[in-house]
Order: C-alpha cells, then sequence, then structure tokens
C-alpha cells in the first residue's frame, strides 16, 4: 500500500542503491575484508597517544574477525536493501538502515578528512613530526595524496569513488534515513501478510550469505573488476602508465634556511643551500594498480622485467600469507606442477615480504621444488583473492587465474599453453 508518494520514492531509491552496492561487494567479500584490515590499523594508529587511546585495543580485535565482519556488514546491507522496497519489519529496518548510514557515514568521513591532515608538520625547532587525526591546529590544505585509506570501497572494485563523493553521498543518505524515522507511518508495505515478507527475506538471506561465502572461502569472485583481471596486459599498462608518470612535472617544497621562506621548485631548478628539502608533490596522474606491480628475489633484487618481459610461459603460485596450514593446497598444486616437465615453461612463487630464512623455511615445508620471488601483500591480495591461488602469465600478460580449491587438471592446464 502506497501511502505517500515521497516515501515511496526513497524507499526504492535507497534500497536498490543498498542491493547494488551489496551485490558488487557480496561477490568478493575478501576484497571488504582488507579495506577493513587498513581501517582498522589506521584507527589504532590514531587512537594511540590521544584522549581516544582507550579505543586502541579494540580494534587489533575486531581487525580478527575482518572476514566475518565484512560478511555480515554485507548481507545486512543487501537485506536491508529487501526490506526496505518491500517495506518488511519496519521498526528493526528503519533503525538498522540509520545505524548503517551512520557507519558509513564515519568511515568514509574519516578516510576524506585524513586528506587534511600531513604526514608531517614543522615544530618550533624546525624539526620533522608526525601529525595526529586529532590535532586539529595543524590540519592543512586537502591534499588526497595525505589520506591513508584511499577509497572507502563502497561499490568495491566495481566503481571507485573519490573520498570526498563517497563522504557527502553518505551524509545525503543521513536524510532519507532520519525521514524514516520520523515519518514511519508513510512507509509502505508491498504484501499484506507477513509470512510472505518473512519468505523473502530468509530466502534472500540464504541466498546472499551463499554468495558471500563462495565469494571467499570456495571460489575466486564470479567477475573480476580489478586491474589484475584475467587477459590484462601488465606489462603494457605499467609501461604506459610510466610514461604518463614521466611526462608529468614533479614539485619540490623548499624552506629558505636563511629568510624561512617556502617556495616549489620543479626537477630542472632544484636550489642549493641555503634552500632545505621539505617535501615532495608527485605528479597526480591517473593510475592503477599495476603501476605498483614489483617483485623482488628473496634477497631483494629487483626482477619485475624479468618477470613481465618473459616471452614464454609462467605459472605463478601467489600467497600473501604465509601460512603453515596451506599444506593441503600446496601439495595439490605440487602435484599439478610437477607434471610441467616443459623446461621453457616457468615456474616459480610469490610470497609477501619476509626475511630470507622465514621464506627458505615456508618453502621447505611446502615442499616446493619451485624458487619464490617476493612482493608486497596488498599487491599480491590485489592480483587474486586466493591463499594460495595460481596464476598463469605470457608475455606480460594474465592469461588465467586459479583457487587453490579449483586447480585445473594437467590436461587442461596444457590446453592454454599451447
Amino acid at each position: 500500500k502506497v501511502k505517500q508518494l515521497w516515501m515511496t520514492y526513497l524507499q526504492n531509491f535507497c534500497g536498490v542503491l543498498l542491493i547494488v552496492s551489496g551485490l558488487v561487494k557480496v561477490i568478493d567479500p575478501l576484497g571488504t575484508s582488507f579495506k577493513l584490515h587498513q581501517y582498522f590499523a589506521e584507527f589504532e594508529a590514531t587512537a594511540e597517544g590521544t584522549w581516544f587511546a582507550f579505543m586502541s585495543g579494540v580494534f587489533p580485535f575486531l581487525d580478527k574477525y575482518a572476514i566475518g565482519f565484512s560478511i555480515l556488514v554485507i548481507v545486512l546491507e543487501l537485506i536491508l536493501g529487501v526490506a526496505l522496497i518491500i517495506g518488511a519489519q519496519l521498526k528493526l529496518t528503519k533503525w538498522f538502515f540509520f545505524g548503517l548510514m551512520v557507519f558509513f557515514t564515519i568511515l568514509t568521513g574519516f578516510t576524506y578528512l585524513t586528506g587534511y591532515v600531513p604526514n608531517f608538520a614543522l615544530d618550533e625547532s624546525g624539526k620533522e613530526v608526525a601529525v595526529n587525526f586529532f590535532e586539529f591546529g595543524k590540519w592543512a590544505e586537502y591534499d588526497k595524496k595525505n589520506m591513508k585509506v584511499t577509497d572507502c570501497g563502497c561499490f568495491g572494485d566495481f566503481l571507485k569513488l573519490e573520498p570526498k563523493i563517497s563522504f557527502f553521498k553518505d551524509v545525503f543518505l543521513m536524510v532519507p534515513a532520519i525521514l524514516f524515522l520520523i515519518f514511519s507511518g508513510s512507509i509502505h508495505t508491498l504484501f499484506d501478510r507477513v509470512k510472505t515478507q518473512y519468505i523473502i527475506l530468509g530466502v534472500s538471506a540464504v541466498l546472499f550469505f551463499g554468495l558471500a561465502f563462495h565469494g571467499t572461502y570456495f571460489d575466486l569472485p564470479m567477475f573480476d573488476f580489478r586491474a589484475f583481471s584475467e587477459q590484462a596486459d601488465v606489462r603494457g599498462v605499467k609501461a604506459k602508465e610510466a610514461q604518463l608518470m614521466a611526462s608529468a612535472p614533479i614539485i619540490f617544497v623548499m624552506k629558505n634556511a636563511k629568510t624561512g621562506e617556502v617556495k616549489e621548485f620543479g626537477m630542472n631548478e632544484y636550489p642549493s643551500v641555503p634552500w632545505e628539502f621539505v617535501n615532495r608533490l608527485d605528479p597526480d596522474v591517473e593510475t592503477s594498480k599495476i603501476s605498483d606491480f614489483s617483485v623482488s628475489d628473496v634477497n631483494g633484487n629487483d626482477v619485475t622485467e624479468e618477470l613481465l618481459n618473459y616471452a614464454g610461459y609462467s605459472l605463478m603460485v601467489t600467497s600473501y600469507k604465509l601460512n603453515d596450514n596451506d599444506k593441503s593446497a600446496y601439495l595439490s598444486l605440487n602435484t599439478l606442477l610437477n607434471q610441467v616437465t616443459d623446461k621453457k615453461h616457468r615456474i616459480f612463487g610469490l610470497v609477501a615480504y619476509d626475511t630470507p630464512e622465514r621464506i627458505e623455511q615456508f618453502r621447505h615445508d611446502m615442499q616446493t621444488a619451485f624458487p619464490f620471488m617476493t612482493a608486497d601483500d596488498v599487491l599480491i591480495k590485489t592480483m587474486i583473492r586466493s591463499n594460495p591461488g595460481l596464476i598463469l602469465w605470457k608475455d606480460g600478460q594474465i592469461l588465467k587465474k586459479w583457487h587453490y580449491k579449483h586447480l585445473p587438471s594437467y590436461e587442461t592446464l596444457k590446453g592454454y599453453m599451447k
């Protein structure tokens, strides 16, 4: 029953928005959990040494359950979207929607406002000191490079919104959230029978939890919106973005030690004494995560170009976390990769940065015959949502990716390496 047309519009608008936002995340809850890891780490660092310090111990605890928290928030978002559209459980729905909007507004607000917080400021003696978020007197002009979390992940990897836009979006959505509380009597309902609403919500919950668990524990996301998707030309994109960065100007902020004057200089104008370095302003060029693709051997020697320029097939076993519980997964990988006898096909592991001793011990524990290389754990998480995972490369391009629970047969693998 439609009671007020404007309220019906708000219900449908907010409900559809929640469902779209939830669907692009429910296929990849690990991506949201990685984003939560970033938030919890920043919240902990921000709280320490401030009047908010009593909360700093909470965030490491929450970090341990980031995956479960991610699934819960995503599914709640989806169920709320359905509940708003059909007008079910009005008391719970309106308060949960209000709470969810408050939660999102805090996250996006923190992300956006950290752009005003410089990493360092000069004290009275001219020494650089770190700036905390709550030191409002030291806030400076907005610079998105200052943000510790570059985006809120509201729409996963499907749509990247500027933090400022995300924040204002959530502030805008607080308006209907408040209106739902004030004018709850005007909220429409689509079904007269409460039982029908329960059935719809129950079926939706089962479906959404199923999708979330599938994308978290059993397989790769059904849709890959990241830069390292299958068929991505990593070498070509990295070279193109590097060229764009090289052609853009780099600005150096310098301070005159005698007069105290602060001035900006180009790379070809870099001054000498008495000018002292204060900051470097990198070019504002839009790049993808592919620009961060950097691989080293266990001794720290850069092998990125060697990897990307290899013309043949390469099989990369990825592990963004060295986990001793991965033995059964590595056993399956070893069984498959031991059948690859063609010497032209390269096989190697890519693990998160660690000491050579720890990596060698891990390689020994996993009983692997192939060498390991290292990279940033965030990069590896971005490349593939599986620990461990398998990526097939050729000539700097990603051909195929597999979750360790869905490894191909050797015959299938050979079919990709013709």
